[in-house]
């Protein structure tokens, strides 16, 4: 059913699904790079190395937060563009819903691999620890 519904998302793909699915690829390429830092910078990182990673973690954070803020954009807009029309309506709900699933599946994702590399907060336990030295 999930690979149906996957399909229609697909065919019925806006420009806000595509500006989602940047940002959310966007996303999991800061989380691929920093994880890539973390795994194989361990003691090499100097603190201007630190704070870099930290700005970069910030930027993939904030992508994972707007991609279902822009899903929920597409909801009302599709919504709000096709309200007038009443034939139309049917297929604005079809966009409107594609919009905030792209949202949630690239917001989910990108959560996900978060979680296995352990990358939340650990930029900035990092340059904490460094400001004390």
């Amino acid at each position: 059913m999930f690979k149906k519904v996957l399909n229609i998302a697909y065919n019925n793909m806006t420009e806000i699904d595509k500006a989602i699915i940047f940002v959310g690829v966007i996303s999991l390429a800061f989380i691929f790079f920093l994880a890539a830092i973390k795994i194989f910078g361990r003691g090499k990182m100097n603190n201007s190395l630190m704070k870099a990673c930290l700005k970069l973690s910030s930027l993939y954070q904030y992508g994972i937060e707007a991609c279902p803020l822009l899903g929920t954009l597409g909801t009302v807009v599709s919504l709000i563009a096709n309200s007038i029309n009443t034939s139309e309506l049917q297929n604005s709900f079809l966009y409107a819903l594609t919009s905030t699933l792209w949202g949630l599946i690239m917001a989910l994702i990108c959560k996900a691999f978060e979680s296995v590399f352990e990358l939340n907060g650990y930029f900035e336990t990092k340059v904490e620890e460094e400001s004390c030295r």
